[in-house]
């Protein structure tokens, strides 16, 4: 009998340390699922609104994932000051969504709820993605959605005084940078 129970308690530690093993890949496909699910649902609303889709960006990814790795640590969103400078090489614009929650379609709606974050994903200026999601220890998702404008300079340039306003609106809205045809690095808020 202490031999059964031996062989009985080392099963179930086995199957412990092997369930254990099996969670961590299995979640890493999961937000890898999620972020997918992100660019799908992005997509979708854009061709229902006749625009382009957007292509994936591996560039973009990377930093959306850094990103919400951080915003996760800690515990809240924000968005990254650090955008134009991180932003990949040939970039012309930027812009950033940055939420969380609990489910893809419920961050999804709430970006479509609000002006700010709507207004970059059917921007048609944006011709590229990147999705980076994280999840907490209670559940809840932190995602950061980078888009870009690759291509040739915009004709048109911010004034003086209107990045200076984008630079105090940056805190409470979604931003936008912009690298004007002279090289100048412009980001405001929109």
């Amino acid at each position: 009998m202490r031999i059964f129970r031996g062989l009985l308690c080392a099963a179930l530690m086995a199957l412990t340390v092997m369930a254990t093993v099996a969670a961590e890949p299995a979640s890493a496909a999961d937000t890898g699922t999620e972020e997918m699910a992100f660019v799908a649902k992005l997509n979708e609303l854009r061709t229902a609104q006749g625009l382009a889709p957007l292509a994936t960006n591996g560039a973009l990814f990377d930093m959306a994932r850094s990103w919400t790795g951080q915003m996760e640590a800690a515990k809240g969103i924000s968005h990254n000051p650090s955008l134009a400078a991180l932003g990949p090489a040939g970039w012309r614009r930027l812009g950033e969504n940055v939420g969380m929650g609990y489910d893809v379609q419920g961050l999804h709606d709430a970006f479509v709820a609000s002006p700010l974050h709507y207004r970059n994903m059917v921007d048609p200026a944006f011709d590229s993605v990147g999705v980076g999601v994280a999840h907490a220890a209670d559940g809840q998702i932190f995602v950061t959605v980078n888009f870009m404008t690759t291509g040739a300079p915009e004709a048109a340039q911010a004034t003086p005084s209107r990045a200076r306003s984008a630079k105090a609106a940056s805190a409470r809205a979604r931003r936008v940078c912009t690298r004007s045809s002279r090289g100048r690095l412009v980001c405001r808020a929109r």
